[in-house]
């Protein structure tokens, strides 16, 4: 991003002062999601986050330790920020469930987000797979507001109908380049960030997409 680019998204602060906004990974501006999301946190001043202050649900607490582990291993203090405030981080563990509250979160700027990780085999492998969903989480399109049950239930109908579709007419590649590009992004920005687990890896993450529906 170029410095008369930085200062138009920026404004409307000074030049001087957008040059002296620290610039994100590359890739976490891919998206105008992102950029807007950059922005936010650059108006409010650039504040930190601390990991122990994202809300995490779990019933494990070593699970708990390693997701705060793998968030505080984001350079970019901007996801981090956005992460604490917007969204709730749910361990799911090996096996069995819980029951209970949910965490309150700070106040956010948008519709609150869910993350869900389940535990796999080593330490790289989960930080890779939180990283990979924090990723998602600052990359993908702001919602205006939640979704209601009605418009949940109306998209998965949709996404079932062009699963079909792209069957019927063989068309199933032309169908996954979106999602499997929403994969290369989340997956390539995990990378940028130090993971290096399966999650942080483009070609993979974009080879094992399917279809919703199928």
């Amino acid at each position: 991003m170029t410095l008369e680019q930085r200062v138009e998204l920026l404004a409307p602060m000074s030049p001087r002062e957008a040059y002296r906004v620290p610039l994100p990974v590359s890739a976490g501006l891919a998206t105008p999601a992102g950029r807007e999301r950059y922005r936010r946190w650059a108006l409010a001043g650039c504040p930190t986050a601390d990991p122990a202050d994202v809300v995490v649900y779990i019933s494990d607490l070593s699970m708990g330790a390693a997701i705060r582990a793998a968030i505080g291993r984001i350079p970019d203090a901007c996801v981090k920020w956005h992460i604490q405030r917007n969204a709730l981080i749910v361990g799911i563990g090996r096996e069995g469930g819980w029951t209970g509250v949910v965490p309150a979160l700070p106040s956010g700027d948008e519709p609150r987000r869910i993350i869900v990780v389940r535990h796999c085999e080593g330490d790289e492998a989960f930080g890779s797979v939180v990283g990979h969903e924090a990723a998602h989480c600052w990359l993908e399109p702001i919602a205006s507001e939640a979704p209601s049950r009605a418009a949940i239930a109306g998209a998965d109908e949709r996404a079932v109908t062009f699963a079909t579709f792209c069957a019927t007419y063989d068309m199933r590649e032309q169908g996954l380049q979106p999602r499997r590009q929403q994969e290369r992004l989340a997956a390539s920005l995990a990378y940028a960030w130090g993971f290096r687990g399966e999650a942080a890896d483009s070609w993979l993450c974009a080879q094992r997409c399917r279809l919703a529906g199928e």
